[in-house]
Formats: structure tokens, sequence, C-alpha cells
């Protein structure tokens, strides 16, 4: 058949190129720029604004008592850079119980700001978790958020027992054999959605232990007659793959075993009809192989391409044949995740696939280089630090963050968590990922493949367009400022909404600035865009309007009080895929405003590596007579905060502590 052009739009750019090759028996189809006015109807009306934000810790492992520090990177997600709206971030330090432990409000400034947290010295030993939002991002799942893992050295033990489960369990009689490893958690990912009956089908594998980290394993899969059909095995962190053709009522297992213990999963059942996708990475191209049972094949389908939040180009097919095969030049993409999704007639997506591109020409934003190679104890280290004008222009400056450890004390993380392995692969992907600095740094030859196997299981999205966020439906604007935001109520009406004047002062060492502004119909009053440099006190008062509309500025009303937003944190709770979920049913994973089922257990109750599980225990306790025990509720005689009210008293005219 007639080969027609392939066209690419990138942001200005429009490029062409003509394919005349085939491979497969399927014929080449073209991917063109995306239609302005609308292609699809799920991209209508949306809009992808998100932002990424990234800290630079200066280590990963603290001794309780130390400071922790850090700076925040904020970029636009489509574009990488600096350019973001948003002028604070939001800095949470989580603990090994999940709580917040304490907070910080960090002002940018051309997209970096800087900031500390001193850790207190009473720390349990932990893996502590260091969490990073602007309030935009809590538009969007806050698995978007920056999360990094710490730990922390104390002479405090954690809550978990410090002993040897293995030898309590041979002094009590129980053979080393009695002991079994936990069943890992193993889970099966169709290449591009579902697995659909008698089509060539690619399945990506994960095996995850209880440890949450990839564990290698072996197997076969067998139909429900018991016949053999093929054997797997993974590879790198529990990744690998395997190829079948399903039939139709044919339910099918797989078999592992471990420590000589035999494990059936069950792979997600098949579709009779329906269309499968494979990608195949040569050199300069992606080749994707589509293919169809449905009645009427491929006809009428469109192949949307995405990345970093954008529509980069589409391709309708006006066929009605059994499948298409595409191809896309690798450089005319950007460095990181792209998006492909099949759509069918009715706009109803129905393949979808990751790939990671890497770039041959991409560079290093800066070059450093040292004086010498060794340097004595104590001697000065002279570095040079220069940015590469490949990448960035000489012209252009630069913000950077630089942190120098000791390597006998924190140990060297070449594998771990970067500013380049999360801004193009932990922010685009949901869980965790191990060691994420292995698909960048490491000189492995199976690197690249193990990197696809990752699009093709952790970016396993079974037709979920997401990342997309409706104009109406924004919660959390973008602040460019701090805010300060409340309402006034009325204490003799029930707390009714009051129509009040409301005033705020803030006073620091460089200012005293006052701002006066009435609230609205249902008592809600703002002032934005404050940028403290400093500690800064803060008076807001309420006031009486006269009629007219103007402000009786006598005195602040007695009658009235003010309740001030909140500015809680969110949960740091993450929704996480249960280990136990089936892989079929990964997209249906709940979001966090969906409460549990009733019946379902509480995993804060679930049996945790390293506890101690003991007999039942009967606790018995006897009723306190509180007469006799006053005196010992002595610790309940110390505020934690106090207030002098012949400090305040002549501020705002108050008559006493109450009306204060």
């Amino acid at each position: 058949m007639e080969i027609s052009s392939f066209r690419l739009n990138w942001i200005s750019k429009n490029l062409f190129l003509l394919l005349s090759v085939a491979l497969l028996g399927l014929p080449l189809w073209a991917f063109s720029g995306l239609n302005k006015k609308s292609d699809l109807a799920d991209f209508n009306n949306v809009i992808s604004l998100r932002e990424k934000t990234y800290l630079h810790i200066d280590k990963t492992t603290y001794n309780a008592g130390e400071d922790l520090w850090f700076k925040a990177y904020l970029v636009d997600a489509s574009t990488l850079r600096p350019d973001a709206s948003s002028k604070i971030v939001y800095v949470d330090l989580i603990d090994p119980d999940n709580k917040i432990i304490a907070s910080r409000i960090i002002k940018l400034n051309e997209g970096c700001g800087d900031g500390d947290f001193k850790l207190p010295a009473d720390l349990i030993n932990g893996e502590y978790i260091v969490r990073a939002y602007t309030r935009f991002m809590q538009n969007f799942d806050k698995a978007w958020f920056f999360r990094k893992k710490i730990f922390v050295l104390s002479s405090r033990s954690n809550r978990i027992a410090n002993q040897d489960s293995t030898q309590n369990s041979v002094a009590n009689g129980i053979s080393d054999h009695a002991m079994t490893i936990p069943k890992p958690d193993v889970q099966f990912f169709p290449e591009g959605g579902y697995l659909v009956d008698d089509l060539l089908n690619q399945v990506g594998i994960k095996a995850v232990g209880a440890d949450g980290k990839g564990v290698d394993i072996s197997g076969i899969i067998a139909d429900n007659t018991g016949e053999l059909v093929k054997d797997f095995k993974t590879s790198k962190f529990g990744l690998g793959m395997f190829t079948f053709v399903p039939r139709n009522n044919i339910k099918y297992k797989a078999f592992i075993t471990v420590n000589g213990v035999e494990y059936p999963y069950d792979l997600p059942v098949s579709l009779p009809n329906g269309a499968v996708m494979q990608v195949i990475a040569q050199n300069d191209f992606y080749t994707f192989i589509i293919r169809s049972s449905l009645p009427n094949g491929v006809n009428n389908f469109k192949f949307i391409g995405r990345q970093r939040n954008r529509i980069i180009g589409s391709s309708e097919i006006l066929s009605g044949i059994d499948g298409v095969k595409i191809k896309i030049p690798k450089n005319l993409l950007e460095q990181g995740i792209a998006q492909f999704t099949l759509f069918d007639n009715n706009d109803a997506p129905l393949c979808e696939r990751l790939v990671f591109v890497e770039k041959k020409d991409f560079v290093p934003v800066m070059n450093i280089s040292a004086s010498k190679k060794e340097y004595g104890k104590r001697e000065l280290v002279e570095l040079e630090i220069s940015p590469d004008q490949r990448a960035i222009p000489s012209t252009t400056n630069s913000n950077m963050s630089v942190a120098v450890t000791d390597l006998l004390v924190a140990g060297r993380d070449r594998y771990g968590l970067d500013i380049k392995s999360y801004l193009l692969l932990n922010s685009d992907l949901r869980g965790e990922i191990e060691q994420p600095g292995y698909y960048f740094n490491s000189d492995d030859p199976q690197r690249k493949s193990v990197l696809d196997l990752l699009m093709m299981t952790q970016g396993w999205r079974q037709y979920i367009l997401n990342d997309t966020l409706n104009l109406n439906s924004i919660k959390f604007p973008r602040e460019t400022g701090i805010r300060f935001g409340g309402s006034v109520k009325r204490f003799n009406d029930q707390g009714k909404p009051a129509k009040a004047g409301v005033s705020l002062i803030y006073d620091n060492k460089e200012e005293m600035v006052y701002y006066e502004t009435e609230t609205d119909e249902l008592g809600h009053f703002m002032f934005e865009d404050f940028n403290f440099t400093n500690s800064t006190s803060v008076i807001v008062q309420a006031k009486k309007l006269k009629k007219g509309g103007k402000e009786d500025i006598s005195m602040p009303n007695p009658n009235f009080y003010i309740v001030m937003d909140s500015l809680a944190a969110p949960n740091p709770a993450i929704n996480k895929t249960p280990a136990n979920q089936s892989s079929n049913s990964i997209a249906n994973t709940r979001s966090e405003a969906d409460p549990s089922p009733k019946g379902e257990p509480d995993d804060r109750f679930q049996v945790q590596k390293g506890d101690i599980l003991i007999d039942e225990v009967i606790v018995s306790a006897k009723r306190i007579d509180r007469i006799r025990e006053k005196r010992s509720l002595s610790y309940y005689l110390e505020p934690s905060n106090h207030l002098d009210f012949e400090e305040i008293k002549g501020i705002g005219g108050y008559r006493n502590a109450f009306e204060a």
C-alpha cells in the first residue's frame, strides 16, 4: 500500500520523514502532528500544568541531633526548567510511624530555596522520609510528591526487638526447614494492557520480596489441564518477561519454587477479542507493532504520543486491516519517558505503552574538575565547576548546590536517587524504584533491557490517561507567596459568618506593614503574596463595618472571632498497591479519598518484618481512684505554651484576656 509521510510536532517544530519500509508483513502507517482543534474528547478542556520539586539533601545517613541540610529545586514538568509559577515549597520530615515530626515553608527565588532540619537528639533508629511539594501539586495524586529516604542512627532502639530470630527458633526446637521464606509478591503485566486470545502477547514480570526489594525467581506457565506452556525467569531487580499465545476459555497459572515450596499465581484472564501493542527498540527508531482481533480490525483507530505532559503527535489509521506498524525516530523525542496510546473509533483507549528515550548527544550540564588527584589530611581542596557550553551558554547564570560528606560515615550511594534519575524517571512512575541510579550510571550490558522491563511493569497503566487536570477542578491555586486566610464569626449568633473589616499587621527586623480588607458574604478573607525573609510577627484583627461599608477603626469588635484557614500538611500515607493484589486490578486502586471497605484489615495492625509473635497475654488493670491520685497528676500543671496578657493589652485596646 502507499506509504504517507511521518510528521511529529514538537513545540514549534515541524519535521517530516518519508518512510518506505515494511516489516513482518504489516503496513507502515503515518504518525502526524495532532489536529489543533481536537483529536480526542479525553484531551478536551484539560491541561497538564504539573510541577516537579527535587531536594538535594547533603547525605542519607545521620546521627540523631545532627542538622539535615537541603536545597529545593522547582521545575516545570514539561520543560524541566525552573520556570514554575509557584514560589513556596513545603518540606516535611516523616518518622518511621508515618507521622510528620517537623515541617518547613521554603521561599523560592528563581526556582530555588534552601533550609534545614535540626534532628532531635531523642529520635529512634530507623528509616525516615523527607517529603517536598507545592500547594498546586496537591491538585494531583500525592504519589507525585518528592520523597526520599534517610536513615537516622541513635542510641535509642526502635520498637522492633533487636534479636536474632533464627537463634531463638533453634533454641526453641524449631528447625531451619520449618522457617520458610515468605511467599514473594509476583505480578504479571501484559504489554499494552490486556491478554488477548490467539494473538502473540508479551508479559512483563515483577517479583518482590517481603523487604520490598526485587527477587530473582524462575518458574513455568501451565494451563488448567496441567500442560506446560512456557518457562520463565527474572533478571535484575526481579524484572522479567515472556511471550505466549493464550487460547479461548483456557486459564493459566504460573508456578515458582522458593526454598523447596511451590507457589501458584493466576495470570490475568485473557479477552476473546481485542488489540495488543508491542514495541521494538532499535538503534534509531521505536517500532510499534499493533495487532487486532476486533471485527473492524484497526479501522479508524488513533495512535497518540505524549511526552512531558504534552501531546507530541498522532496517527489516524484509515484501514480495516488486522494490524499496523508505526515507526518513530528517536531523534524527534526528548530524553525521558514517552507514553503511546492506541484509541478505538469511539476514542476509548485500548493499549498503552511507556518507553524511555535515551539521547546519544546528551551532555552534562556541569563539569567538575579537581586541581589534583589526591589530597592530604585537612588539605585545602580546590574544585573548578563550570557549565558545559553545549548545554548551557556561558552567558547563562546557573544555580547549584554541592554537598561534601565523609564517605566513611555516609558511604557512597552510586545508584541512589539524584536529580537526573528523579526528574527523568522516578517523578513519572508510581511506586518506589530500586536503585534508580543504576539506569543512568551503570555499565551493565543488560541495563537497557532492564530499563525497558521497568517501563513494561512499573510503567504499566492499563489504559489510564492521567496527569491531566480540568481547569474547573483546581482546588489549590499556585502560591506566589505566603497566604493568610480565614473566616470572621459572631460570638453571640451561633458562630454565623460576619461581614467585617479585617486588618493585618506584620513586624520584623526590616519593616512594619499594615494591610486591610473586607470579608465576603461568607465571612471569608484572604491576604496573599507575602515574602518574609526573617522571623515575623503577624497580627490579624476583625473590626465592625459602619453603614455604607466604612470601617470603624476605633477598636476590634469584641463580638467577632477569627478562624484561620488550616495549613495542615497532607496525610503522609501514599497509595500503594497491596502486595497480594492481582496485576489485573492495579488500575482500579482506590484513591486516598476513597475509604477502605468495611472489614478490610488495617495495615498498621498486620505483622511486619522483624515483629516477634508471642503467645496470648491477658492484661488486667485496677481502676484508679482519681480523688486519691490527684497528687500524681502534677505533670498537667506545666503548660506547653503561655501568653502574658500584660504584654499585649496595649496593642489592640483589649480590656481583658478573654477579649484578646
